[in-house]
């Protein structure tokens, strides 16, 4: 046994006995090779404190060779082109690793299903193989951040089936590979039936035989396959999903040596140098908001001339330029801390209170949804108010007529009201003139007309009650209060029930607090912490508008307040 075979024995468990045959190079020419690596590795660890030795680095740096597990079988990141060489985008990102590091790059065919395996095992050094970042993943392996791409899974569908909805391919047997990250998640959700193959080859054939309706697969993958001849009729309108960023992965017990260190610093460099850019270029790598938004992100520089993106005393990049699933309350301070503490603790995600996103959008879905009610109320008063006195003016047919029509609309559920407006006569309005219906105006209208009508039955009996005691007594501007004391209570209760309409309208006319809810349980899967706070939430809004109710009846009818 020769000293290279030696030094990976100490870290891995076997090295291939052909690599002896080219690995073995002279004693001078090693150590140049190693020295460079050292001098690299210099920058990478002095502002973050002093790191643990990396066994894999240095047996790496003993053999001069480095064993990256790549991809073959998925055009453009990883394949073997006409002259049987392995190329693609990755495969360029591993010799610019192995180059930085002075030693000769050993690319190891994996597939998706094992690749974990033979990291684990010692047969690779580390990992560059279309891997997506997960916390599961994460529990196995090491995942050095940042990402060098993201992407989200979409479904390259058979001719003949232009689905564009995923609510669409409910039901659907499509074909996927084993091992992926997306294979679970989407067939609980859209309760799909997956026929799983080793290679993207098998799932494929599978595909193209009919024995499955699509391929579930990463989308620019996909979208490199319909370039193809052989697949020409065949569709992928589904918009991304599960979008996910890509990492390189080493051994569970590289967690925290210099070697990790080191790859995210060469990650975020590839940002900064721009070789991200001109792999991504070359290859035609690119996914909806990748390159363009971490490209941003990791060249911003603060005022002092830093990047945003540095690494703090712990040697973490700040907790902003980092997933936020993967970051724990150790690596933040405040509220980001509190928020993380809680869920580590009891497993009660608030991510609306920690994460700034989750934070922005809950509170632009909350501020709409009051809009949306604010509005409903004060247009509801004030159709209500008019209809009333029209319909008591004794103006010939009009009154009538105004008595007649919003009668009518307290008969008529708003939410039917809405959804023939919107999905019939708006969608009449869009195919022959292209005018489009404001939703918010659409929602408000409904309400509105619904419970205007309420309102003014109300003042038509307080009007026919107060004519008992005063037989001329006339509904008009002037008298319109004493008609208001007399109708408080249905009144009040009308515009109560609108407060409670709005919500269910916002889901139509505004969606961004019940899409946001959705969204967050579908990326962290808290269910019932979301459905609970969209309760609590929806609660806190119908009190509000009870309070501010009761406030102003209190204020303007202090002598006969009702309980």
């Amino acid at each position: 046994m020769d000293k290279t075979t030696a030094a990976w024995d100490k870290t891995s468990s076997a090295w291939d006995k052909t690599s002896s045959v080219w690995v073995a190079r002279s004693t001078g020419w090693r150590l140049a090779r190693s020295a460079l690596a050292v001098l690299l590795l210099i920058g990478a660890s002095a502002f973050a404190g002093a790191v643990d030795s990396s066994p894999v680095l240095n047996a790496i740096k003993e053999a001069g060779a480095i064993r990256i597990g790549v991809k073959t079988d998925v055009e453009p990141f990883g394949y073997i082109n006409s002259s049987g060489e392995i190329v693609g985008f990755e495969i360029d990102l591993a010799e610019d690793i192995a180059k930085r590091l002075g030693v000769r790059l050993i690319k190891v065919p994996v597939s998706t299903e094992v690749r974990f395996q033979k990291l684990e095992l010692g047969e690779v050094d580390l990992l560059l193989a279309t891997v997506g970042d997960s916390l599961e993943r994460r529990k196995i392996a090491t995942a050095i951040e940042p990402g060098y791409f993201e992407s989200g899974v979409t479904v390259m569908l058979r001719p003949g089936q232009r689905l564009k909805d995923w609510n669409a391919v409910r039901g659907k047997t499509l074909c996927a590979l084993q091992g992926a990250y997306f294979n679970r998640p989407t067939s609980e959700q859209y309760l799909l039936t997956l026929q799983t193959y080793k290679t993207v080859r098998d799932a494929l054939l599978g595909v193209t035989g009919g024995r499955c309706d699509g391929f579930l697969y990463n989308a620019p993958a996909i979208k490199n396959l319909l370039k193809k001849a052989e697949y020409r009729g065949y569709t992928a309108d589904l918009p991304e999903a599960l979008v996910t960023p890509w990492t390189m992965f080493l051994r569970k017990s590289e967690g925290g040596k210099d070697f990790e260190k080191y790859l995210g610093d060469v990650t975020a460099d590839w940002y900064r140098n721009g070789l991200i850019n001109r792999a991504a270029s070359t290859w035609g790598a690119s996914s909806s908001r990748w390159p363009a938004d971490q490209m941003a992100l990791w060249n911003r520089k603060e005022s002092n001339g830093k990047y945003t993106c540095d690494r703090n005393d712990k040697g973490q990049w700040t907790a902003e330029c980092r997933r936020v699933e993967f970051v724990k309350s150790d690596d933040v301070s405040g509220l980001h801390a509190l928020g993380l503490t809680l869920k580590e603790n009891t497993g009660i995600d608030l991510s609306y209170v920690y994460d700034a996103y989750d934070r922005h959008q809950i509170g632009m879905g909350l501020a709409y949804t009051m809009l949306l009610t604010a509005l409903s109320i004060a247009a509801s008063l004030a159709l209500g108010l008019v209809s009333a006195t029209l319909s008591e003016a004794r103006i010939p047919v009009l009154s009538r007529l105004v008595f007649f029509v919003m009668s009518l609309g307290r008969l008529i559920p708003p939410l039917l009201m809405m959804y023939f407006l919107f999905f019939a006569v708006g969608e009449l309005l869009l195919t022959n003139y292209e005018v489009k219906l404001p939703a918010i105006f659409v929602a408000v209208m409904c309400l509105a007309y619904y419970s205007a009508g309420i309102i003014m039955i109300a003042l038509h009996e307080a009007t026919l009650l107060l004519r008992k005691t005063k037989p001329s007594f006339q509904l008009t501007l002037g008298t319109l209060a004493s008609a208001i004391d007399h109708a408080r209570w249905p009144i009040k209760q009308a515009l109560i029930n609108v407060t409670k309409m709005s919500m269910i309208a916002s889901a139509i006319a505004i969606p961004e607090l019940l899409s946001q809810v959705n969204l967050i349980m579908a990326e962290k899967g808290n269910l019932v912490v979301m459905m609970s706070t969209l309760l609590l939430a929806y609660y806190l809004i119908t009190s509000f508008w009870i309070h501010a109710f009761t406030f102003l009846e209190s204020r303007f009818y202090p002598s006969r307040q009702q309980s």
